[in-house]
């Protein structure tokens, strides 16, 4: 016999609008949700509810509020992956210091690279693959 959660889905922060996720999460905060016996992240989901599927190609970003836990609909808008690697609370560089990246790795090792501006391997890496910082 299954029973019924008495945990809601959600909480509403009436400051910020909110959708404060209140289940299960991953280890950086997104909400869990298990759907038709998998798990899938609670704010796509909950887009896919509220304003339906999220566009071929894109992820979404929650360019309000940059915060994990939120599963706000309107909090979210679906991006190419490059986007929301720039626009990502995260991301430490601009588009001028990844010109500057790859006009250092034509010449030194991407580590080298790394080093001379300060800024992760990962980061000089994505940059010279063309995954980031796209022109």
């Amino acid at each position: 016999m299954r029973y019924k959660r008495s945990i809601p889905l959600y909480i509403v922060d009436s400051a910020t609008g909110c959708w404060e996720w209140q289940r299960a999460k991953t280890r950086h905060g997104y909400g869990l949700i298990r759907v038709d016996g998998r798990l899938v992240y609670a704010h796509r989901w909950l887009y896919e509810q509220h304003k339906g599927p999220i566009p071929e190609g894109t992820e979404l970003d929650h360019v309000v509020c940059q915060h994990p836990p939120c599963c706000n609909p309107d909090h979210v808008e679906p991006v190419p992956h490059a986007v929301n690697s720039q626009r990502g609370r995260v991301a430490k560089i601009t588009m001028e210091t990844a010109r500057e990246i790859r006009r250092l790795a034509a010449t030194f090792r991407q580590c080298e690279v790394a080093r001379m501006l300060g800024v992760p391997k990962h980061t000089v890496h994505e940059v010279v693959a063309g995954k980031t910082w796209r022109e």
